[in-house]
């Protein structure tokens, strides 16, 4: 089981558009904290700030090479799930925003990982 005892987790569920709010959750010290943040300056500050082990981004952090669609969406179809292509417009502008931010967040000296949610 992973221990979070001495870790601090952060989690960004990204907006496509800056006007649009992000939600930021930290757990930190046992305790997890949750806020809307909307430009990339404010998710950059909340990681200097809080020195996270693991940040975790709720988006594509890359396009697909071809085509509209990604591996494994047939098997979501077929399950009934809803899935959006990632090279749908308002799914490559957020994967675009968050590709950027995984850069700066690398610059800073944190890792980032991508997370997809259904």
């Amino acid at each position: 089981m992973l221990q979070l005892r001495n870790m601090v987790v952060i989690g960004i569920d990204l907006a496509g558009k800056r006007e649009n709010p992000s939600g930021l959750a930290i757990w930190k010290n046992k305790r997890a904290k949750t806020s809307l943040v909307y430009v990339d300056q404010e998710i950059l500050e909340n990681i200097t700030r809080n020195k996270p082990t693991l940040t975790a981004i709720d988006a594509h952090l890359t396009l697909p090479k071809g085509g509209v669609t990604e591996k494994g969406g047939e098997i979501n179809d077929r399950e009934r799930h809803r899935i959006f292509p990632p090279k749908l417009p308002a799914k490559e502008e957020l994967s675009i925003r968050a590709t950027k931010l995984n850069t700066l967040i690398a610059e800073r000296g944190y890792k980032a990982t991508e997370v997809r949610t259904m």
